[in-house]
């Protein structure tokens, strides 16, 4: 099992920051997610507007950043909004990176879900599939064919040759970042693998994941499952929950209101009549965290490895600190659990 931190914020000194920690404690990747709009949060009716990404700092100047910086962490999108970005762009941003890093990038791609994004681009957000999925089919044309032509719904490419190729042979990973059935589908029949969000429930995980290897082998093709969880990290339970408790529930409150939550999985949220409503106990009692002490966290995963039939890559998504030592917490609960959890399973 390899492990890749989610979940860094903050300035670019913080990221290069937590990016040298993880490099010396034993992870193997450092992955980012993005949204375009400020304001998601207000959308669905919460009160507090998150930052759009990483301390704001999108994917590819970030990535190329890093990849000077570090010399063996992979670097990923988890995930880049493929719907926004025209798919030759992406290819020749990603293999650049691709060879700064000599071959440490994986493109994690996803076709977005939020409103405000799509509204921020004039793209109607009901061609989301197909922009997507038309995207993936030319970036992997890009990375492996000398000239390509591609005529689709979405896209028409004349005579097309990108360059630079790829470092990494015959190109990087493309993972899909799905969060329904049909995404989980969509995985095994365009990815490389398929990465999970990190608040999804175990219930509709399972269901999803399990879909998603009988489609792979049925395709004769090798299932590849990076899973993602929220993780609540300290010397024991209760100061995991002080520290990093309010972070959770908060972002636990925008995936509820925002429709990013399977409902049906989600038996308690029948009863829910606004957001503030939503508590800690609520969203793990499934146990779908990473919570507790370095040693309740290892039974966890071993747990998790069971029920997804093997975890390949697990990118622990860690809660935001709140308060003034917040992104000390934070970093502290990097260095912990990549010192104390990871040998567990190296």
């Amino acid at each position: 099992m390899k492990f890749g931190a989610f979940g860094v914020g903050g300035s670019f000194d913080q990221i290069l920051e937590a990016a040298h920690l993880c490099e010396s404690t034993g992870y193997d990747g450092l992955f980012f997610g993005h949204h375009h709009s400020p304001d998601l949060r207000k959308r669905v009716g919460l009160k507090q507007a998150p930052s759009t990404g990483p301390g704001g700092l999108v994917q590819w100047p970030l990535l190329g950043a890093l990849a000077s910086h570090t010399k063996t962490l992979e670097l990923g999108t988890a995930i880049y909004l493929l719907a926004f970005a025209h798919p030759i762009h992406v290819a020749e941003e990603v293999a650049t990176i691709d060879q700064i890093s000599k071959g440490r990038i994986i493109l994690g791609v996803g076709p977005g879900y939020n409103p405000a994004d799509f509204e921020m681009f004039g793209i109607p957000q009901p061609n989301r599939v197909s922009l997507f999925e038309e995207g993936v089919e030319v970036i992997r044309r890009a990375w492996t064919e000398d000239h390509f032509n591609f005529v689709g719904k979405r896209y028409s490419i004349r005579n097309a040759r990108v360059v630079p190729r790829p470092y990494r042979k015959p190109h990087p990973p493309i993972w899909i970042g799905p969060w329904t059935v049909d995404g989980f589908k969509r995985a095994a029949r365009q990815g490389d693998g398929v990465v999970t969000d990190p608040m999804q429930s175990m219930a509709a995980l399972k269901e999803f994941v399990a879909e998603y290897r009988t489609l792979c082998v049925s395709r004769g093709q090798k299932p590849y499952v990076a899973l993602m969880r929220r993780v609540l990290i300290g010397r024991n339970k209760e100061e995991a929950l002080l520290r990093f408790g309010p972070g959770l529930v908060e972002g636990a409150q925008y995936a509820a209101w925002s429709n990013y939550l399977q409902r049906e999985y989600e038996p308690w949220l029948k009863n829910i009549k606004s957001p503030e409503e939503i508590t800690f106990e609520m969203v793990n009692q499934d146990r779908r965290l990473l919570w507790g002490s370095p040693d309740e966290v290892v039974e966890q995963i071993h747990e998790m490895d069971k029920a997804f039939g093997g975890i390949d890559y697990l990118l622990p998504s860690f809660a935001p600190g709140t308060g003034p030592q917040g992104w000390q917490h934070g970093m502290e609960s990097i260095r912990l659990f990549g010192e104390k959890v990871i040998p567990h399973f190296k």
